[in-house]
């Protein structure tokens, strides 16, 4: 795996901020990165962009992680396109070297790290 991108969804006066703190590099300046900060009231959505860089792109994964809790596996994605899952979406753009989590009607559970791993073939 190449790397993780994470973001930390956080909720203050029915407020949800999503900060995202780690971007991590391989070799040869690739890795993954997602902007620093996003907000949203409880009840709407909520997009967590991530973009990376790859040798080999073989997969596009995200994840939920709880405080203190293990990553959960979210979503998979090889192919371009929108993939719906319950009350969230995943987006792939290879083109781009683009993905993003569109968490909708957000709760209480959905206070979390998401993380985003990408697969880097090395031919």
């Amino acid at each position: 795996m190449q790397g993780l991108g994470c973001g930390v969804l956080q909720q203050m006066w029915n407020f949800f901020f999503l900060c995202v703190s780690l971007t991590v590099r391989g070799s040869a300046g690739k890795g993954v990165e997602q902007p620093t900060e996003l907000m949203a009231m409880e009840g709407a959505s909520a997009q967590v962009n991530c973009t990376y860089q790859t040798s080999g792109f073989s997969g596009l994964f995200w994840y939920q992680q709880h405080d203190g809790g293990a990553p959960v596996f979210l979503s998979y994605n090889v192919l371009d396109g929108l993939e719906t899952r319950g009350h969230f979406s995943s987006f792939l753009s290879r083109f781009d070297a683009h993905s993003y989590l569109l968490l909708k009607e957000l709760h209480m559970k959905d206070f979390a790290s998401y993380l985003c791993a990408v697969i880097d073939t090395v031919t």
